[in-house]
């Protein structure tokens, strides 16, 4: 879904944003390198939602 996105913002936009940037050619990502990123973004969220979890146990106190 991403990638018919960014095909049909080139389409549209590709022109200017080429004389912009100054780039010859706008790729998109390599799907092996998207789903490292995807990935790699997902573990990390994960970790830092236990960090946060963990963060906010209650323990009982004595008393």
């Amino acid at each position: 879904m991403l990638a018919v996105g960014f095909v049909l913002g080139e389409s549209v936009y590709g022109e200017g944003v080429r004389q912009v940037l100054g780039v010859d050619v706008l790729r998109f990502l390599p799907p092996t390198l998207g789903v490292v990123l995807v990935g790699g973004g997902m573990a990390v969220g994960c970790v830092g939602g236990l960090v946060a979890a963990l963060s906010t146990r209650e323990y009982p106190t004595s008393g």
